[in-house]
């Protein structure tokens, strides 16, 4: 009995590591295509809204606090939606 525990145990387990490493995943594509595209619209434009697909968007929360986005202010206009524009330099 305590071994049918035992694997049930390590199964779940297992779970919770495959799980953890899929949001990783995720956050990573995330911020790769974010930083693109901020990169290639706040160049012309001084904002942006990007509208997260809603299965999404914790990750993409978790992205922003991100040290590689601080160079962004961004504001939540809508459960998956986000303005973004360059932060201003203060010399």
């Amino acid at each position: 009995m305590s071994m049918t525990l035992d694997l049930l145990k390590q199964k779940r387990i297992e779970r919770l590591h495959k799980g953890n490493y899929n949001n990783k995943k995720v956050e990573s594509e995330i911020k790769i295509e974010l930083l693109d595209k901020l990169s290639e619209y706040l160049f012309d434009n001084d904002r942006v809204m990007i509208e997260v697909n809603p299965r999404c968007v914790s990750e993409f929360i978790n992205v922003l606090s991100d040290s590689g986005l601080q160079i962004y202010e961004y504001e939540q206009v809508d459960s998956n939606k986000f303005v973004f524009k360059n932060r201003e330099l203060v010399f």
